[in-house]
């Protein structure tokens, strides 16, 4: 039976010829993360210095260690689980974020890296060069202001390379899809466990706990950051806690997290091989679904609602010619139909706490001062670009824009953010970063080959949908995890468009 994932017969070759290795390596696996543990309780009793490098580390060389295919897994999941190997300062995550995608990079490099289409490593270069030119055009803040978003833009290279190659592989990709699940399944289950505590502790105290919890997972700065503001509060008769995740501390970005990765979930759920994996696939997803809700993020919901009514108008209405798996298309209606009852009644939880304040964020925005400061910021975004149209004010350079917005950190915005800091090129580039994959997408959809998949490239579809619609209001770019997930994708996308993607006989498994 055709179906999302794979098709062809898996080949491990080192689970197959060295069970005897695969479990030495497991042990040393497991040996590195007990005593990455073990570091950081004796920090903490004899410092009183908050880090977790050596779990980190402890991570990162269990990555290296454990083989294919849990690997493919543990990689995919590491995604959304990274930690910084510095206590704070201004590259949170992005030590182990590179570590992590180097070690993938290289695993999947030396098996995959002669199979891509070259068609598709030229597509991808051509849409990040008018990142690069516009980079080499712009104005140069000082190094603090361009080094962070400058490492979290070039991961996201990486991420998108690294996708191409695990994609040209049907089973790895199942893989890396099955482990970017599984982290969905935490993600959505930390959060809902984080917003139900307000209805058995005071509001302050769990804001001081998780403040508390960032200082060590990222660094005192951001415990103190989270602590100092409050944009996952909602304030009326009844303070409402937005869904936070202790890996997504942010509302906004958590729900960006989860248009990304809500859809590969539901997907899975309709196609995937193994009863067992579309069970967790749709648990995920209903958990997903609800989260999203909770975090009362506008941009979430009007981005996820153009996404989600894609998705399904494709699967369950698209051409009956396209390779849909039997059955699929009245379960997705189905599901459909009880995921949008699960977000009614996690809207309904989500009024009782907040009382009638929740429902005016969606009957009322321009009530909101954020929205209105986010309309005036665009407007600053836009006079930016007019003034200075082809050099900008520079990488990571935002406050230059909007300078009447004191307190606000970044232009919400993609599409204009970088076309302020970088000028037209910088714009250009936020443009081909959803437009070039939703086109590999819709290739997907059209053509009726086995290779084309049409269930992945509803996948591509959604998530680049959602993408685009979210950019209008938001910039997670500026989030790790994000902009390595939808660049993993973008890369991912290009791959699959081309000629031999997906034949049984160039199936590699490392």
């Amino acid at each position: 039976m055709p179906h999302l994932i794979t098709w062809g017969t898996p080949i491990d070759s080192i689970d197959t010829l060295r069970p005897h290795l695969r479990d030495a390596r497991t042990k040393a696996a497991l040996a590195a993360v007990i005593l990455g543990m073990g570091g950081v309780a004796t920090i903490l009793v004899f410092s009183d210095m908050l880090t977790l490098v050596p779990l980190s580390i402890g991570l990162a060389v269990a990555l290296i260690l454990v083989p294919f295919p849990t690997a493919d897994r543990l990689l995919g999941l590491s995604l959304i689980a990274t930690m910084p190997l510095i206590w704070s300062g201004a590259l949170p995550n992005v030590p182990l974020a590179a570590a992590v995608l180097v070690i993938g990079l290289i695993r999947v490099a030396r098996v995959e890296r002669r199979s891509v289409h070259p068609r598709a490593w030229l597509i991808l270069a051509a849409t990040w060069a008018p990142l690069l030119v516009g980079i080499a055009l712009s104005h140069w803040p000082p190094p603090s202001v361009w080094l962070r978003p400058a490492a979290l833009l070039g991961l996201a290279a990486v991420a998108a390379a690294l996708g191409a190659l695990v994609w040209r592989d049907p089973e790895r990709r199942r893989r890396w899809m099955e482990g970017i699940t599984l982290g969905l399944l935490i993600t959505s289950v930390s959060g809902l466990l984080v917003f139900a505590l307000q209805f058995m502790v005071p509001i302050t105290a769990i804001v001081d706990g998780f403040a508390d919890l960032q200082g060590v997972l990222r660094g005192t700065t951001a415990g103190e950051t989270f602590r100092d503001q409050n944009n996952w509060l909602i304030p009326g008769e009844r303070v409402t806690l937005r869904a936070i995740s202790p890996l997504f501390p942010s509302p906004n970005n958590l729900g960006a997290y989860l248009g990304i990765t809500t859809p590969i979930a539901f997907i899975q759920s309709l196609s995937h091989p193994n009863r067992a994996w579309r069970s967790i696939s749709m648990g995920a997803t209903v958990l997903a679904v609800s989260l999203a809700v909770l975090t009362f993020s506008r941009s979430t919901w009007l981005a996820t609602t153009v996404a989600a009514v894609l998705m399904v108008g494709l699967v369950a209405f698209g051409r009956r010619s396209a390779p849909t798996p039997p059955g699929v298309r009245g379960t997705a209606l189905k599901l459909s139909a009880a995921l949008a009852l699960v977000a009614l009644v996690a809207l309904w939880v989500g009024a009782a706490a907040g009382s009638t304040t929740v429902i005016d964020r969606l009957v009322n925005p321009l009530a909101d001062e954020s929205v209105t400061d986010r309309l005036d910021t665009n407007q600053q975004a836009t006079d930016q670009i007019l003034t200075s149209p082809l050099r900008g004010a520079g990488l990571g350079n935002w406050r230059a824009a909007i300078e009447q917005q004191d307190d606000v950190a970044y232009i919400h915005n993609v599409y204009l953010e970088y076309a302020a800091a970088l000028g037209i090129f910088g714009g250009l580039w936020a443009v081909l970063v959803v437009a070039v994959p939703l086109a590999a997408g819709a290739t997907m959809l059209r053509l009726k080959s086995e290779r084309h998949h049409g269930m992945l490239g509803v996948v591509v579809v959604a998530i680049f949908t959602f993408a685009a619609v979210h950019f209008l209001f938001d910039d997670n770019l500026l989030n790790p995890q994000y902009a390595w997930l939808l660049s993993f994708a973008i890369g991912g996308s290009l791959v699959a468009a081309w000629p031999g993607y997906g034949h049984p006989s160039a199936t590699r498994t490392a």
